[in-house]
């Protein structure tokens, strides 16, 4: 029923929820793998639903990075400025924005990563090419994305339509 998929949803459910019969993910899950090269990978999946809305930002659970940067971290998905009433909204752009990554702890050291977005398929024409990277020290700043040129995305090119979500990856070299 659609309150039991919300209230797993706002639980942070993981693998074994369905939403729609699609890549049997609820929205607002993280999942932490193994990616390309090392690297650790992170897929935070979105309701893609937001994409119609008059939401200013998205906002991902927190997760914990090890290693070098200890800390933990969120992924902020943000609509990109238009000049419309409401502002910055998902809606007022369209569906197009950009991805930040937080620090919410003291960190200090470089991290390098690198931004993708995509449907959470393997192999799917839905994914985009992973963009950066990029090398902050969240010493500096607590909050960085990608550079002017590369940020913006149009996320309903990465919608899956049966689950109705879209994916973003960070991947972090290690």
């Amino acid at each position: 029923s659609a309150a039991s998929n919300a209230s797993a949803a706002s639980a942070g459910a993981g693998a074994g929820a369905t939403a729609g019969g699609g890549i049997g993910i609820m929205p607002q899950t993280i999942m932490k793998s193994l990616g390309h090269g090392g690297c650790l990978r992170i897929q935070y999946i979105v309701d893609a639903r937001k994409l119609k809305a008059n939401d200013k930002a998205v906002i991902s659970p927190p997760f914990p990075i090890s290693g070098t940067n200890p800390g933990n971290y969120r992924m902020i998905v943000n609509p990109t400025f238009v000049k419309a009433r409401g502002g910055a909204t998902f809606k007022n752009s369209g569906g197009l924005g950009n991805v930040q990554l937080k620090c919410e702890d003291l960190s200090e050291g470089t991290i390098s990563f690198m931004i993708s977005i995509g449907d959470g398929r393997p192999n799917s024409i839905r994914n985009e090419p992973a963009r950066g990277p990029v090398d902050h020290d969240f010493a500096d700043s607590s909050v960085c994305g990608l550079q002017k040129a590369q940020e913006e995305w149009d996320f309903n090119r990465a919608v899956d339509a049966a689950s109705k979500t879209f994916s973003v990856f960070l991947d972090i070299a290690q």
